[in-house]
């Protein structure tokens, strides 16, 4: 948090999700979006998440085989 010019040092322990859900609902407000645009960039984020752990519990071939199956969906679904 910033205080005037000054930063506020908090512990690293700090529970800041309250805070990013109001900075979420002012940015939705800021932009005018609907319940449903909200709701895919809650969703988005969510899956930013689970992509985020699962890079970090897989091993290195488990990750390359991870973006195999991944291209070939995506061949498969027509999009390449």
């Amino acid at each position: 948090m910033i205080n005037g010019n000054k930063p506020v040092l908090r512990h690293p322990d700090t529970n800041t999700s309250v805070l990013k859900g109001q900075v979420d609902q002012m940015v939705y407000k800021l932009y005018d979006l609907t319940p449903e645009e909200i709701a895919i960039e809650d969703k988005l984020k969510w899956l930013e998440q689970i992509s985020e752990f699962t890079s970090m519990v897989l091993s290195g071939r488990e990750k390359e085989l991870r973006e195999k199956l991944r291209v070939c969906e995506i061949y498969i679904d027509g999009n390449k």
